[in-house]
């Protein structure tokens, strides 16, 4: 008996065994499958990103200077209606169309209009972030190839705040097993917050980068037409160069524009393209020249040298041996700092260097922020340039001469030139170059700006920056500048072609070498209480009076018309301002 009752409780303990087991392999089962679907339910989904969008860049005036235009992109699945409506759309393109529908899944496509109605297309409104036609590109900069960060410029230097991951356009379709797309599920979109509007706000202004753009251009045109330049020099302006525009008050860099560009929207081809496209040539080195003669007339005035101090100009100079020509062989004769600055006389300014030594001009220079670069955003950076080193202007008396008017082992960029003129234009207080103003929030609102910064001294007394100003109105009203002389307004300036020391190998033993020489043109606008400081540079342009001053004319035109300033007629005086004309003032 006890042995049945014994057998009975073994047999209910078994089964109870039996029934737990059973009953947990059921758990895990469940559990795994659970697993498994969720897996094959995220399998299932096939997500097309149809654009990516990141923050916004607008000018000081909050126009946007990134996504300007708009394309169609439309997301196609793989249906006898939908490829029939897309190869209706782009019949070129018929057969490849055909080959992405024989893969069974959705793929991308660009239509030339949203009016597509067919079962199994969704077309989408999105932005080009870049204009066929370059704007501003080396400041913008451009983004990788999926259009999700910032390579270069200021999208590379603001590339966190503009980098909006949520940011985009996602069509999820449903798929099979084989990952093709299933017929007659409608898909799923994601649209949140494709419309950022929070974004950098540059300096830039679109109107005079406008005006920039269109004068460098024109020189371009009269450089490429035999019959509107019929001057070599002037065939010769602008190819390779640059020009820009700071407001003197405050360092502000209100447009730019440096040639040859590249295509934002094309950066491969760019690559191959001639010319180093991608070197920003404002914020580059070159030799300087004539108007670089500026610095030593202020260390002259600041060091107590009379404007009226005389100097006989017998057309050059003999320095230890060396011999350094003025550009007018023939000499000026007697001649003041005034008309030294007119007509560009190179010996006045070694006179000029032998009175006041290398120290004193060096000081000068240094404290216009020549031989320092200047930082416009994070990792946008001007190059430094490069200065003798002072000992060696000591040692070594023809090393100094050649500084005096801009030669030598002096190189400059554009930006540090207008920097210069600023300084004279604004009474003699050194600005800070800045690029960025500030941001907007997610509604596009100014949030925050950045002060511009104003030195703690001057660097000249308003007397010499007035002085130095009259100098300059003499350049453009009767001297090398005349050129530059604009409709309305009128303006201050300096001429300059830079030797390089680079020549250029004649294959015609009978002809002798050409030195490759740079043009430029450095001044103010307007004349009378200057608002803009306008730096033209053309390389190879062999006369900044003929390739650089009409370039800054058609700029200060422009901002003539901008700031509503009427033409003054003046009696008497007639200049030639138009591009191609071939009157001589002198060349340097």
């Amino acid at each position: 008996m006890e042995n049945q009752v014994s057998r009975r409780i073994l047999g209910f303990f078994l089964a109870f065994i039996v029934m737990a087991v059973i009953l947990v392999i059921r758990l895990v089962y469940l559990v795994q499958g659970s697993g498994l679907a969720q897996a094959g339910q995220a399998q299932s989904t096939q997500t097309l990103r149809v654009a990516a969008n990141r923050g916004m860049i607008y000018d000081r005036k909050l126009r946007p200077l990134v996504n300007q235009q708009r394309l169609f992109r439309a997301a196609v699945m793989p249906v006898e209606q939908a490829v029939q409506a897309a190869v209706r759309q782009l019949p070129d393109r018929s057969a490849s169309i055909v080959d992405l529908a024989r893969e069974r899944k959705p793929f991308l496509l660009e239509f030339p209009t949203p009016y597509v109605y067919a079962k199994g297309i969704n077309v989408f409104e999105v932005y080009k972030r870049y204009t066929d036609q370059p704007f501003a590109p080396h400041i913008i900069g451009y983004t990788d190839g999926a259009g999700v960060h910032g390579v270069s410029g200021i999208e590379r230097a603001y590339d966190d705040f503009l980098t909006h991951r949520e940011a985009v356009i996602e069509v999820s379709y449903q798929a099979d097993v084989t990952g093709s797309a299933v017929d007659g599920v409608s898909p799923t979109v994601n649209k949140s917050r494709y419309d950022v509007r929070e974004g950098v706000v540059l300096t830039l202004d679109s109107d005079i980068q406008q005006i920039i753009r269109e004068a460098c251009e024109e020189a371009i045109y009269h450089k490429n037409s035999e019959e509107l330049a019929e001057d070599p020099a002037q065939r010769k302006a602008m190819e390779y160069g640059g020009a820009l525009v700071m407001e003197v008050d405050t360092g502000n860099l209100l447009g730019y524009a440096s040639y040859p560009e590249f295509s934002q929207n094309d950066v491969a081809g760019s690559l191959e393209a001639e010319g180093s496209p991608f070197i920003n040539r404002c914020f580059s080195a070159y030799n300087v020249g004539s108007p670089f003669k500026l610095t030593v007339a202020a260390a002259a005035l600041e060091n107590g040298i009379s404007r009226y101090h005389t100097y006989t100009c017998k057309g050059y100079e003999d320095i230890e041996g060396q011999i350094f020509y003025c550009n007018n062989l023939a000499g000026h004769g007697n001649i003041n700092m005034s008309e030294a600055v007119q007509e560009s006389c190179n010996t006045y300014f070694i006179h000029l260097m032998k009175l006041l030594g290398p120290d004193n001009v060096m000081r000068m220079v240094q404290s216009m922020g020549f031989g320092s670069g200047d930082t416009l955003a994070e990792g946008m950076t001007s190059v430094s340039g490069t200065l003798p080193e002072i000992s060696q202007l000591h040692m070594m008396p023809a090393e100094a001469a050649n500084l005096s008017f801009g030669q030598g082992k002096l190189l400059a960029t554009p930006l540090q030139l207008a920097k210069m003129v600023a300084l004279i234009a604004n009474g003699g207080n050194s600005v800070t170059p800045r690029l960025v103003e500030g941001f907007t929030d997610e509604t596009g609102t100014r949030i925050a700006s950045y002060e511009p910064k104003y030195a703690s001294n001057p660097v000249i007394s308003q007397r010499t920056a007035a002085t130095l100003q009259e100098f300059m109105i003499g350049v453009v009203e009767e001297g090398s500048g005349i050129y530059a002389k604009p409709e309305a307004g009128g303006a201050g300036g300096k001429t300059g072609s830079a030797q390089t020391g680079i020549y250029v190998i004649s294959d015609d033993e009978s002809t002798e070498d050409e030195e490759i020489v740079h043009a430029w043109f450095t001044g103010f606008f307007p004349a009378r209480s200057p608002k803009y400081a306008i730096v033209v540079f053309a390389e190879e342009g062999e006369s900044g009076a003929k390739a650089a001053a009409p370039v800054f004319k058609l700029i200060a035109d422009g901002l003539a018309e901008l700031e509503g300033i009427e033409p003054e007629k003046e009696e008497g005086k007639e200049y030639p301002v138009e591009l191609g004309e071939n009157k001589e003032p002198p060349t340097n």
